[in-house]
């Protein structure tokens, strides 16, 4: 397991796994402790959470490589210009990666699938798809898990552009 030296922001963190993880492989075969993660991110006080604070706030090309890092898309280019654009999904979406393992396992590997609305093209939502090959039942059950430990909580500051459930498979 690799151990991520302690930074006191994410774009640190960022720019230490891109240049240690060059290629996609190396990105899909990285470990790592969802504790340790948390950590590592913790901010100072740096909030992104209000929409009308989004031109105040950019994220990083070295952010936007932890959402390579951590999660999957397909589409990863409209998924990062949405994150560039949503400041406030991007934390939580790194906010996510430990609470997602401690409920699901660290083997899981969120999906993001960005969303439109066909006769609104410009309203989009970002999903992260959580991977259980458990069935459904145990699935929905550790999805309440996770709303009830972290996301209830936390979904007042996605301003509805992030939504978690699972992919059953």
């Amino acid at each position: 397991m690799i151990q991520l030296p302690v930074y006191t922001s994410s774009s640190t963190v960022a720019s230490w796994t891109s240049s240690h993880l060059r290629t996609r492989e190396h990105r899909r075969s990285f470990r790592f402790d969802a504790t340790q993660l948390a950590s590592t991110i913790s901010r100072e006080p740096v909030f992104r959470s209000e929409p009308s604070s989004a031109a105040l706030c950019v994220v990083s090309e070295g952010e936007l490589a932890l959402i390579d890092l951590f999660f999957d898309s397909a589409d990863l280019v409209d998924t990062r210009r949405y994150v560039q654009g949503h400041p406030w999904v991007f934390e939580l979406l790194i906010e996510s990666v430990a609470h997602v393992s401690r409920v699901f396992g660290p083997q899981s590997r969120v999906t993001l699938e960005l969303v439109s609305d066909p006769s609104a093209p410009a309203d989009e939502e970002l999903f992260a798809l959580i991977p259980c090959s458990l069935g459904g039942q145990v699935g929905r059950e550790l999805l309440r898990n996770l709303d009830t430990s972290w996301w209830l909580n936390a979904s007042t500051r996605s301003h509805n552009d992030l939504i978690f459930d699972i992919k059953l498979g």
